[in-house]
């Protein structure tokens, strides 16, 4: 081998390398996937004002990446202010499905994704590499120009405690025009008892319905369905990849939620992937 290519052959492998290292530098410890999300949305908020914004709801991928990938493009496709996925990125809480999920985040462009842990993230795993990767377990999304504020709980342990229904009581009574809830796993109401979480679901609705929110985000059953609960508008979104099972509620079916927001009026509607998709593309 001569010097020439010698040179070609090494600058070659270090660019391989850095390519094949560039998403767990993204979004290394220091850098969750919550904290770059927070710098794009400062990003794009400049182009989006409060009588007219998007953004999609999504959850329960289970390391799906063919469905992950499709819900991803059709996301992208509204041009969404922001993507807020509820919990399940990970089938089994393992680094390295975190760092497969950012790979996939990474595909996705610039549109942040802020996401809620699930269940699955904490099956073979602790929430301190959840953090570490992802984000803050209980936070709260406030964006000013829009009047707008997005209340995050982690109930992955299928329990809403007292220190956690405290920081929704507060985050809540600092009214905004626009207020959402979001979390993993539905509570128990209704058809809604299998599959959700009972402990602290009645304070927590209770709060819910106090402060009037728009409308309350969750996903771990994997298929869509709306419920209205006291009042507030209450949406289960967990068709971003895990396996689907028919219950005797809801739309079995791949999904992802559009929510528009209109002079203040919060409309949501559920984008079934079939209908933008070949079906056999998903299911093979």
């Amino acid at each position: 081998m001569n010097r020439r290519d010698f040179v070609k052959f090494t600058l070659g492998l270090f660019t391989s390398i850095a390519l094949f290292e560039f998403p767990s530098k993204l979004f290394a410890k220091e850098d969750s996937l919550y904290l770059r999300s927070l710098e794009l949305l400062n990003n794009k908020i400049k182009f989006f004002n409060e009588d007219y914004f998007t953004f999609i709801v999504m959850g329960d991928s289970h390391r799906n990446d063919k469905v992950l990938k499709k819900s991803f493009e059709l996301a992208r496709s509204f041009d969404p202010l922001f993507v807020l996925f509820t919990g399940d990125m990970t089938n089994d809480g393992y680094e390295y499905e975190y760092k497969d999920f950012l790979n996939m985040c990474n595909m996705f462009g610039g549109i942040p994704i802020f996401p809620i842990i699930g269940n699955h993230e904490v099956r073979n795993s602790t929430k301190a590499l959840y953090q570490n990767y992802m984000g803050p377990l209980n936070y709260t999304i406030c964006v000013d120009k829009l009047d707008l504020k997005i209340v995050c709980i982690d109930n992955s342990e299928g329990i809403v405690t007292e220190d956690q229904h405290n920081f929704l009581e507060k985050e809540l009574s600092d009214k905004r025009k626009i207020q959402f809830v979001a979390m993993h796993e539905p509570p128990s109401y209704g058809d809604w008892w299998i599959h959700s979480y009972y402990k602290g679901n009645d304070k927590s609705i209770e709060i819910i319905s106090k402060h009037q929110v728009s409308a309350v985000f969750q996903g771990h059953i994997h298929l869509y369905d709306h419920k209205v609960i006291n009042g507030i508008n209450y949406y289960i979104s967990g068709g971003a990849g895990g396996k689907i099972f028919p219950l005797n509620f809801g739309d079995p079916s791949y999904n992802i939620l559009y929510v528009k927001i209109v002079k203040g009026e919060t409309f949501v509607e559920e984008l079934q992937l079939r209908k933008f998709f070949d079906i056999n593309e998903l299911l093979t």
